[in-house]
């Protein structure tokens, strides 16, 4: 994720087997983008554990906080 265009930051926490990882983009993206191009980053990952499919979260997009969501 670091090197998608107009992101701002990256953060993220684990806790009891559960990770989050939250990528901020600069105001103005437009969100959809945004969203596709982190999903696609996702599907290319080689370390996602057996069994687990990034998607992303269905539409509408009502707020800037779009969600992906892993399913194992």
């Amino acid at each position: 994720m670091s090197n998608l265009p107009q992101k701002e930051e990256v953060r993220s926490i684990s806790q009891f087997g559960l990770s989050q990882v939250i990528v901020v983009f600069d105001d103005g993206v437009d969100i959809h983008r945004a969203r596709q191009l982190v999903l696609e980053r996702l599907l290319r990952q080689q370390q996602l554990p057996d069994g687990v499919i990034p998607e992303r979260a269905p539409p509408p997009v009502s707020t800037g906080l779009g969600e992906i969501v892993l399913h194992p």
